[in-house]
Protein backbone atom coordinates (compact mmCIF):
# COMPACT_ATOMS: atom_id res chain seq x y z
CA UNK A 1 0.00 0.00 0.00
CA UNK A 2 2.48 2.34 0.62
CA UNK A 3 3.97 1.56 -2.85
CA UNK A 4 0.89 2.36 -4.28
CA UNK A 5 1.20 5.66 -2.07
CA UNK A 6 4.21 6.98 -3.27
CA UNK A 7 3.24 6.42 -6.68
CA UNK A 8 0.01 8.80 -6.43
CA UNK A 9 2.27 11.34 -4.92
CA UNK A 10 4.39 11.84 -7.82
CA UNK A 11 1.95 12.13 -10.18
CA UNK A 12 -1.09 13.66 -7.52
CA UNK A 13 -0.49 17.50 -9.03
CA UNK A 14 -1.25 16.58 -12.46
CA UNK A 15 -4.21 14.74 -11.21
CA UNK A 16 -5.93 17.71 -9.64
CA UNK A 17 -7.20 20.62 -10.24
CA UNK A 18 -5.81 24.14 -8.53
CA UNK A 19 -8.86 24.94 -6.78
CA UNK A 20 -8.63 21.81 -4.12
CA UNK A 21 -5.32 22.49 -1.70
CA UNK A 22 -5.85 20.14 0.55
CA UNK A 23 -3.68 17.36 1.63
CA UNK A 24 -1.04 18.19 -1.60
CA UNK A 25 2.16 19.37 -1.30
CA UNK A 26 3.24 22.71 -2.61
CA UNK A 27 -0.43 24.26 -2.23
CA UNK A 28 -1.38 26.70 0.34
CA UNK A 29 -4.19 26.54 2.04
CA UNK A 30 -4.81 29.96 2.72
CA UNK A 31 -5.06 30.75 -0.79
CA UNK A 32 -8.86 29.04 -0.41
CA UNK A 33 -9.77 31.11 2.52
CA UNK A 34 -8.41 34.57 0.82
CA UNK A 35 -10.69 33.54 -2.09
CA UNK A 36 -13.72 32.84 -0.17
CA UNK A 37 -13.38 35.45 1.90
CA UNK A 38 -13.39 37.82 -1.78
CA UNK A 39 -16.52 36.28 -2.68
CA UNK A 40 -17.97 37.27 0.71
CA UNK A 41 -16.74 41.10 0.58
CA UNK A 42 -17.51 41.83 -3.09
CA UNK A 43 -21.23 39.79 -2.21
CA UNK A 44 -21.86 42.68 0.12
CA UNK A 45 -20.36 45.51 -1.37
CA UNK A 46 -21.87 45.07 -5.13
CA UNK A 47 -25.15 43.64 -4.60
CA UNK A 48 -24.40 40.78 -6.89
CA UNK A 49 -26.79 37.84 -7.43
CA UNK A 50 -24.63 35.02 -6.04
CA UNK A 51 -24.90 31.94 -4.76
CA UNK A 52 -22.43 30.48 -1.71
CA UNK A 53 -22.88 27.18 -0.19
CA UNK A 54 -20.43 26.06 2.32
CA UNK A 55 -20.72 22.48 3.32
CA UNK A 56 -18.81 20.33 5.66
CA UNK A 57 -19.08 16.21 5.06
CA UNK A 58 -19.57 14.10 7.26
CA UNK A 59 -17.84 10.90 8.03
CA UNK A 60 -16.06 11.57 4.39
CA UNK A 61 -13.77 8.49 4.43
CA UNK A 62 -16.51 5.97 4.82
CA UNK A 63 -18.52 7.31 2.34
CA UNK A 64 -15.96 7.40 -1.05
CA UNK A 65 -17.14 5.36 -3.17
CA UNK A 66 -15.97 6.64 -6.85
CA UNK A 67 -13.25 4.59 -7.13
CA UNK A 68 -12.51 3.00 -9.90
CA UNK A 69 -12.91 -1.22 -9.84
CA UNK A 70 -9.15 -1.80 -11.01
CA UNK A 71 -8.03 0.53 -8.55
CA UNK A 72 -10.07 -0.78 -5.89
CA UNK A 73 -8.82 -4.75 -6.31
CA UNK A 74 -5.19 -3.42 -6.71
CA UNK A 75 -6.04 -2.11 -3.19
CA UNK A 76 -7.80 -4.75 -1.66
CA UNK A 77 -5.03 -7.40 -2.95
CA UNK A 78 -2.38 -5.47 -0.75
CA UNK A 79 -4.16 -5.97 2.40
CA UNK A 80 -5.61 -9.22 1.62
CA UNK A 81 -2.75 -11.07 0.38
CA UNK A 82 -0.60 -9.78 3.68
CA UNK A 83 -0.40 -11.58 6.91
CA UNK A 84 0.49 -10.40 10.15
CA UNK A 85 1.26 -11.02 13.42
CA UNK A 86 0.80 -9.70 17.04
CA UNK A 87 2.62 -9.50 20.55
CA UNK A 88 0.62 -10.95 23.02
CA UNK A 89 2.19 -10.35 26.64
CA UNK A 90 5.31 -10.59 25.02
CA UNK A 91 4.23 -13.76 23.05
CA UNK A 92 3.57 -13.72 19.00
CA UNK A 93 0.56 -14.63 17.88
CA UNK A 94 -0.27 -16.94 14.82
CA UNK A 95 -0.26 -15.37 11.57
CA UNK A 96 -3.44 -13.74 10.45
CA UNK A 97 -4.87 -12.00 7.41
CA UNK A 98 -6.22 -8.30 7.99
CA UNK A 99 -9.81 -8.07 6.54
CA UNK A 100 -10.71 -4.38 7.42
CA UNK A 101 -11.03 -1.77 4.33
CA UNK A 102 -8.96 1.26 3.75
CA UNK A 103 -9.85 4.15 6.67
CA UNK A 104 -8.55 7.20 7.75
CA UNK A 105 -4.84 7.22 9.04
CA UNK A 106 -4.07 4.88 6.26
CA UNK A 107 -0.82 6.67 3.73
CA UNK A 108 -3.33 6.24 1.00
CA UNK A 109 -6.56 7.46 2.26
CA UNK A 110 -6.26 10.82 1.77
CA UNK A 111 -4.90 10.76 -1.75
CA UNK A 112 -8.33 8.03 -2.44
CA UNK A 113 -10.27 10.96 -0.87
CA UNK A 114 -8.93 13.95 -2.76
CA UNK A 115 -9.38 12.02 -6.21
CA UNK A 116 -13.22 11.37 -4.72
CA UNK A 117 -13.58 14.97 -4.37
CA UNK A 118 -11.79 15.58 -8.01
CA UNK A 119 -14.38 13.58 -9.36
CA UNK A 120 -17.03 15.89 -7.59
CA UNK A 121 -15.52 19.19 -9.22
CA UNK A 122 -15.51 17.22 -12.35
CA UNK A 123 -19.21 16.95 -12.14
CA UNK A 124 -19.91 20.62 -11.34
CA UNK A 125 -17.65 21.57 -14.56
CA UNK A 126 -19.49 19.17 -16.83
CA UNK A 127 -22.85 21.23 -15.27
CA UNK A 128 -21.64 24.37 -16.82
CA UNK A 129 -21.91 23.83 -20.18
CA UNK A 130 -25.72 23.24 -20.33
CA UNK A 131 -26.21 26.06 -17.61
CA UNK A 132 -27.50 23.97 -14.96
CA UNK A 133 -24.36 25.18 -13.18
CA UNK A 134 -23.40 29.18 -14.05
CA UNK A 135 -19.54 30.22 -11.97
CA UNK A 136 -19.19 33.47 -10.81
CA UNK A 137 -16.63 36.13 -11.58
CA UNK A 138 -14.56 38.29 -9.13
CA UNK A 139 -13.54 40.38 -11.65
CA UNK A 140 -14.42 40.74 -15.36
CA UNK A 141 -10.95 39.28 -16.60
CA UNK A 142 -10.51 36.73 -14.08
CA UNK A 143 -11.47 32.85 -14.10
CA UNK A 144 -15.10 31.86 -13.29
CA UNK A 145 -15.48 29.93 -9.81
CA UNK A 146 -17.25 27.25 -9.19
CA UNK A 147 -15.85 25.76 -5.97
CA UNK A 148 -13.05 25.25 -3.80
CA UNK A 149 -12.08 22.16 -2.01
CA UNK A 150 -9.98 21.19 0.70
CA UNK A 151 -10.12 17.75 2.08
CA UNK A 152 -14.02 17.19 3.23
CA UNK A 153 -14.72 21.29 3.62
CA UNK A 154 -16.06 22.68 0.51
CA UNK A 155 -17.15 25.96 -0.97
CA UNK A 156 -19.93 26.40 -4.08
CA UNK A 157 -20.46 29.26 -5.96
CA UNK A 158 -22.89 30.18 -8.61
CA UNK A 159 -25.16 32.73 -9.72
CA UNK A 160 -28.26 32.53 -7.55
CA UNK A 161 -31.63 31.87 -9.23
CA UNK A 162 -35.03 31.56 -8.13
CA UNK A 163 -34.93 27.41 -9.39
CA UNK A 164 -32.01 27.12 -6.42
CA UNK A 165 -34.58 27.89 -3.71
CA UNK A 166 -31.79 28.13 -0.72
CA UNK A 167 -32.61 30.32 2.03
CA UNK A 168 -31.03 33.41 2.97
CA UNK A 169 -28.44 33.80 5.78
CA UNK A 170 -26.26 37.00 6.41
CA UNK A 171 -23.62 34.78 8.01
CA UNK A 172 -21.41 32.00 7.01
CA UNK A 173 -19.58 31.53 9.91
CA UNK A 174 -15.95 29.81 9.23
CA UNK A 175 -14.02 28.26 6.52
CA UNK A 176 -11.14 25.96 7.51
CA UNK A 177 -11.34 28.14 10.73
CA UNK A 178 -11.01 30.96 9.34
CA UNK A 179 -14.48 32.95 9.56
CA UNK A 180 -15.99 34.52 6.19
CA UNK A 181 -16.37 37.95 7.25
CA UNK A 182 -18.63 40.03 5.40
CA UNK A 183 -17.50 43.66 6.50
CA UNK A 184 -13.97 45.67 7.31
CA UNK A 185 -12.28 43.61 10.07
CA UNK A 186 -11.77 45.60 13.08
CA UNK A 187 -10.73 45.18 16.67
CA UNK A 188 -14.10 43.74 17.78
CA UNK A 189 -13.59 41.04 14.91
CA UNK A 190 -10.80 39.24 16.11
CA UNK A 191 -11.31 39.87 20.28
CA UNK A 192 -11.51 35.85 20.14
CA UNK A 193 -7.64 35.61 19.59
CA UNK A 194 -6.60 37.85 22.46
CA UNK A 195 -9.32 36.04 24.72
CA UNK A 196 -7.24 33.06 23.96
CA UNK A 197 -4.16 34.41 25.00
CA UNK A 198 -5.78 35.43 28.10
CA UNK A 199 -7.16 32.06 28.46
CA UNK A 200 -3.61 30.58 28.22
CA UNK A 201 -2.12 32.55 30.78
CA UNK A 202 -5.39 31.92 33.35
CA UNK A 203 -3.27 28.43 33.62
CA UNK A 204 0.49 29.81 33.90
CA UNK A 205 2.30 31.06 37.29
CA UNK A 206 4.56 32.99 35.78
CA UNK A 207 6.38 33.37 39.03
CA UNK A 208 6.41 29.53 39.65
CA UNK A 209 8.67 29.92 35.58
CA UNK A 210 12.70 30.89 35.06
CA UNK A 211 13.17 33.26 32.15
CA UNK A 212 14.10 30.99 30.39
CA UNK A 213 10.72 29.05 30.05
CA UNK A 214 8.80 31.91 30.18
CA UNK A 215 10.24 33.64 27.23
CA UNK A 216 9.81 30.08 25.64
CA UNK A 217 5.90 29.69 26.21
CA UNK A 218 5.95 33.71 25.07
CA UNK A 219 7.59 32.39 21.52
CA UNK A 220 6.25 29.09 20.82
CA UNK A 221 2.78 29.82 22.26
CA UNK A 222 1.54 32.98 23.25
CA UNK A 223 2.75 34.65 20.08
CA UNK A 224 2.01 31.95 18.22
CA UNK A 225 -1.95 32.02 18.78
CA UNK A 226 -2.44 34.70 15.71
CA UNK A 227 0.12 33.26 13.18
CA UNK A 228 -2.53 31.16 11.03
CA UNK A 229 -5.16 33.84 11.05
CA UNK A 230 -2.23 36.28 10.09
CA UNK A 231 -1.80 34.57 7.16
CA UNK A 232 -4.96 35.38 5.19
CA UNK A 233 -5.97 38.42 6.55
CA UNK A 234 -4.41 42.05 8.30
CA UNK A 235 -4.67 41.53 12.34
CA UNK A 236 -5.42 45.12 13.20
CA UNK A 237 -3.23 47.09 15.41
CA UNK A 238 -5.05 46.83 18.45
CA UNK A 239 -5.06 43.21 18.83
CA UNK A 240 -1.70 43.14 17.38
CA UNK A 241 -0.15 45.02 20.34
CA UNK A 242 -2.45 43.78 22.90
CA UNK A 243 -1.15 40.09 22.65
CA UNK A 244 2.49 41.65 22.63
CA UNK A 245 1.63 43.64 25.35
CA UNK A 246 0.29 40.43 27.45
CA UNK A 247 3.44 38.08 26.48
CA UNK A 248 5.43 41.36 27.48
CA UNK A 249 3.48 41.26 30.76
CA UNK A 250 4.16 37.30 31.19
CA UNK A 251 7.83 37.60 30.44
CA UNK A 252 8.79 40.14 33.05
CA UNK A 253 6.67 37.49 35.37
CA UNK A 254 3.34 39.82 35.46
CA UNK A 255 0.55 37.93 34.04
CA UNK A 256 -2.08 38.70 36.87
CA UNK A 257 -3.13 41.90 34.64
CA UNK A 258 -0.74 44.22 37.11
CA UNK A 259 0.81 46.60 34.54
CA UNK A 260 4.65 45.76 35.56
CA UNK A 261 7.90 48.30 33.96
CA UNK A 262 9.66 46.17 31.99
CA UNK A 263 13.57 46.43 32.36
CA UNK A 264 14.36 46.32 28.61
CA UNK A 265 12.92 47.60 25.78
CA UNK A 266 10.67 45.74 23.85
CA UNK A 267 12.06 46.49 20.38
CA UNK A 268 15.44 45.43 22.01
CA UNK A 269 14.10 42.32 23.03
CA UNK A 270 12.48 41.67 19.28
CA UNK A 271 16.24 42.20 18.15
CA UNK A 272 18.13 39.02 16.76
CA UNK A 273 20.34 37.15 18.70
CA UNK A 274 23.50 38.43 16.55
CA UNK A 275 22.31 42.02 17.66
CA UNK A 276 21.56 41.34 21.51
CA UNK A 277 18.41 40.36 21.34
CA UNK A 278 16.00 37.66 22.79
CA UNK A 279 14.60 36.76 18.66
CA UNK A 280 11.30 37.32 19.66
CA UNK A 281 9.22 38.77 16.34
CA UNK A 282 6.85 41.58 16.08
CA UNK A 283 3.81 40.52 15.14
CA UNK A 284 3.42 43.50 12.49
CA UNK A 285 6.19 42.02 11.10
CA UNK A 286 5.22 38.84 11.54
CA UNK A 287 1.80 39.33 9.61
CA UNK A 288 3.63 41.37 6.45
CA UNK A 289 5.80 38.33 5.80
CA UNK A 290 2.96 36.26 5.63
CA UNK A 291 1.81 38.18 2.27
CA UNK A 292 5.09 37.67 0.69
CA UNK A 293 5.22 34.43 -1.09
CA UNK A 294 7.62 32.78 -2.53
CA UNK A 295 6.78 30.38 -5.73
CA UNK A 296 9.87 27.52 -6.00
Amino acid sequence: MKVIANRLKVVILKLIALKQVGLIVGRNMSDNITIAQEDIHSMREKSRKWLTVKIDLKKAYDRATTISEFLHKVIMSTITTSTMQALWNGVPTSKFTPERRVHQGYLLSPYLFILCMEWLGHSIKAAEPSNKWTPIKLTKVGPPLSHLLFADDLVIFLRADIKHGFQKVHELGSYLGISLFHKRITNATLRFVVEKVRAKLCNWDAKQLSMARRFTLAQSVLLSIPNYFMQSMQVPKEVREEIEWLARQFIWCSNTGIRKLAPVDWGFVCQPHLCGGLGLRHLEDQNASFFIEIKV
